[in-house]
């Protein structure tokens, strides 16, 4: 007897959804247009969505989109403007 979770993994014929898999760093900033450094900053500060596996950093691409593509507060500083802040404070 199959779970919740499975039913939305595997459809009645046997065969996968819409299953997605995570991509590794050279994959997503292929996918953004970025560079590797750039996504490597951004994963690590908390500005895109990625899963640390070790040494290894694992995105979803629907997720780093979605969030890339929310609407932010225009009014909010910007993680590098804090850290600008703080450096002169």
């Amino acid at each position: 007897m199959s779970t919740a979770g499975e039913k939305n993994a595997v459809d009645r014929a046997g065969g996968m959804t819409d299953v997605e898999h995570a991509v590794n760093v050279s994959a997503m900033a292929e996918i953004l247009g970025v560079s590797l450094n750039t996504l490597y900053r951004k994963a690590a500060l908390g500005e895109v969505p990625g899963v640390r596996v070790g040494r290894r950093w694992l995105f979803y691409p629907s997720v780093v989109k979605d969030v890339l593509n929310r609407p932010g507060d225009p009014w909010a500083y910007s993680t590098a403007s804090r850290a600008a802040r703080r450096r002169t404070a």
